[in-house]
């Protein structure tokens, strides 16, 4: 967790190094996540 910035960017790299069996589409989604929860918080 030291590296990543948020707890999203957390779970992508720990998903991408220790569940590989994940599909990787998974992550196209994550910035448009990303900026709808930026734009709930304001």
């Amino acid at each position: 967790m030291r590296d990543s910035p948020d707890w999203d960017t957390f779970m992508k790299n720990f998903n991408r190094n220790f569940r590989p069996h994940l599909p990787v589409q998974r992550d196209l989604f994550d910035a448009i996540e990303a900026q709808v929860r930026k734009e709930a918080a304001n």
